[in-house]
């Protein structure tokens, strides 16, 4: 019910500002690249460990 009311007073222009910003953040930080990365630094994270044992 709150988020209706919220979208029903959000003008056009600020929404697509909006979604524009969320758009570029998430290409910026959420992308199968920077998922790999982070497993790659996770499994030789945990590899260096398993050397060291």
């Amino acid at each position: 019910a709150a988020g209706a009311e919220a979208r029903a007073r959000l003008d056009p222009a600020r929404a697509r500002c909006i979604g524009a910003a969320a758009r570029a953040r998430i290409m910026a930080e959420h992308t199968y690249a920077h998922r790999a990365r982070q497993l790659d630094a996770v499994l030789g994270a945990y590899a260096s460990r398993g050397r060291a044992a």
